[in-house]
């Protein structure tokens, strides 16, 4: 129904307007190419493919991805591709996937078009697997700008339900706590995770294309807070983040889903701090969301701090000892967030080509050592085993330029080796499994396993493990504490036959110390008796002195009082309140968006 009135209204327009559906900034002339439709007979964007062939294909972009069992979900977004000489953009009217139980490479890769039906077709969404592997949700996106006029679709909650065999089928989804998901607007840019089953989207931004409630507004406002889906009881829940997070800080930032830390896992946000004349900050602060009990903490990092930027996409990997490894490609070298970019990076207004790693519980970061090929942002990025697959992106900061440069990737498809740190147009469904990098192991085996100081003591009891693999070592189980360096274990040891030799004479001096002072007693007592006997009666047994008896197993007890170094067992005032940030930073007054309602 909501297609058909959109129909009308377009059709309305042309009549009253004489608008052409093609009419749009988009189509605009740039070094020599023409975008546009050049004859009345030309395909209509929306019939043009959603998959292109490898000759026509330019660019992807706004999409979101998802990892569900053995195949690569994309849906949303647009496609840039060569039409009659012309470079043609089209938003994606259908889901796509690719099967990654089998090896490609980016120029042959069979990618699947699956129909959406009624599901709507939405940019900058956020996708939540299911821990079964057999589904996905999406929440939040905009309408397409390439849609004149557009008509942002009623708030539904959408369910795909995937198939095994690389298709599925989309259906609406009643969750529970209904009202608390009509309270919300729907967000689009927002930073999604999932942690212990539940989706989490940070922050994200309303605009006239994101949903019918705001279609009025003329700018981006921001979006505070932090609203989750519990996948298993289908509950939803809204709650607040520190005032440091709520300045674009589903835009500029990244979140990712650390799950071997924390009780049920943790949630990594960076990237979302600014200063007073809105610079981003560079990306060595990390803040964690601890979901069990809602708490924020922070955490510095250190090592080789990556600049400010927006628009990554990272992807996470347990490493093969005891560590996590969140691996962080591209982003956007905005003008606005500059933070520590040189002047080059700044005069050049691209993105970046770079891949960091930053590596817990060491809170470190590490630059990935190889040549740069094309720089990217706004693409989406999937893991398996140790091959990060890039999705599309723009090489350009401009989104109206975006889609006219070629992309270096087949199709927008990379694939970068995390343990090798490598680029490869062919994706191995055989690799080996994910080893964490060499570089990464040598700063443990030099470090230890900690940074250099904890910013809050509850945030270290998240790292610490009664039983842990060591993080430098290659292999085996060690305890917390770190194993000592050869030096140090052949100066520590002493001699084995200088142990025996110690040992032995002190047992034989104890012994004969014990067996004198047996000799003695057994005089002593022998004498008393005789004495009593010439007395002619028994002495009377000593009497206690009015204390109660004490039993055998008593008498061995430790007594009851406070050792010295007792610690009361209450709250440390020297520590911080696990609450909520209160102090608005002073770049709030530079924000040139109105807060929300």
């Amino acid at each position: 129904m909501q297609r058909q009135l959109a129909s009308l209204w377009a059709f309305f327009n042309l009549v009253t307007n004489s608008v052409s559906p093609f009419d749009h900034p988009f189509f605009r002339e740039v070094g020599g190419v023409k975008a546009r439709l050049a004859t009345r007979d030309m395909q209509r964007r929306d019939d043009l493919p959603n998959v292109p062939s490898v000759e026509n294909f330019v660019r992807r972009a706004f999409h979101a991805s998802v990892a569900v069992g053995d195949y690569v979900y994309i849906d949303g977004g647009e496609v840039s591709q060569v039409v009659n000489g012309d470079i043609i953009n089209k938003k994606i009217n259908h889901t796509l996937s690719i099967d990654m139980s089998k090896s490609w490479n980016n120029d042959t890769v069979p990618i699947r078009i699956i129909d959406k039906e009624d599901a709507p077709e939405l940019n900058k969404q956020v996708l939540w697997p299911s821990s079964d592997n057999e589904t996905f949700f999406a929440y939040g996106g905009e309408e397409s700008y390439l849609d004149n006029p557009w008509y942002p679709p009623e708030l539904l909650f959408w369910q795909f339900t995937a198939d095994g065999h690389g298709g599925g089928r989309w259906s609406q989804f009643n969750a529970n706590g209904g009202s608390v998901f009509y309270n919300l607007t729907r967000p689009t840019d927002g930073l999604g995770s999932v942690v212990d089953n539940t989706g989490y989207i940070l922050g994200g931004y309303t605009n006239s294309h994101s949903s019918i409630a705001t279609d009025y507004q003329q700018t981006n406002i921001a979006v505070p807070g932090i609203a989750s889906f519990n996948i298993t009881s289908g509950e939803w829940n809204n709650d607040t983040a520190p005032a440091y997070l709520r300045r674009y800080g589903g835009v500029w930032g990244l979140t990712h889903a650390v799950p071997t830390f924390g009780p049920v896992g943790l949630l990594a946000v960076t990237g979302t701090t600014f200063d007073s004349d809105g610079v981003a900050d560079p990306l060595n602060n990390i803040t964690l969301y601890e979901p069990s009990s809602k708490k924020w903490y922070t955490q510095t990092a250190s090592g080789d701090v990556p600049a400010g930027r927006d628009h990554p996409c990272t992807v996470g990997v347990k490493g093969d000892n005891g560590t996590y490894e969140i691996f962080m490609f591209g982003g956007n070298a905005n003008p606005n967030i500059t933070g520590n970019m040189t002047t080059a990076q700044i005069s050049q207004f691209n993105s970046f080509d770079e891949i960091y790693v930053l590596s817990l519980p060491a809170f470190a970061w590490f630059k990935a050592d190889y040549t740069a090929i094309q720089s990217r942002q706004k693409h989406t990025c999937e893991v398996f085993g140790r091959q990060m697959i890039s999705i599309g992106g723009y090489a350009t900061t401009d989104n109206n330029l975006g889609h006219l440069s070629t992309d270096r990737f087949s199709q927008g498809l990379g694939i970068f080796d995390l343990t090798a740190m490598k680029w490869s147009d062919s994706y191995d469904a055989n690799a080996e499994p994910y080893q964490t990098p060499d570089v990464v192991k040598a700063w443990y085996r030099e470090n230890g396993s900690s940074p250099a100081k904890w910013d809050d003591p509850a945030l270290q009891g998240f790292f610490q493990k009664s039983s842990a693999t060591n993080p430098g070592s290659s292999a085996g189980t060690t305890s917390e504490t770190p194993s000592p360096t050869p030096s140090e274990s052949a100066s520590s040891k002493p001699h084995s036959s200088h142990v025996g030799a110690i040992a032995g004479g002190v047992v034989g001096g104890v012994a004969a110390v014990c067996l004198l002072a047996g000799l003695i007693f057994w005089l002593l007592r022998l004498k008393q008796r005789r004495g009593s006997n010439r007395l002619g009666y028994e002495p009377p047994k000593e009497q206690s002195r009015g204390e109660l008896p004490v039993a055998n197993s008593e008498k061995n007890r430790i007594p009851q009082e406070l050792p010295e170094n007792y610690r009361p067992l209450e709250m440390d005032g020297s520590q911080p309140t696990m609450e909520l940030d209160g102090r608005g930073p002073s770049y709030l007054r530079t924000m040139k968006i109105p807060p929300p309602d």
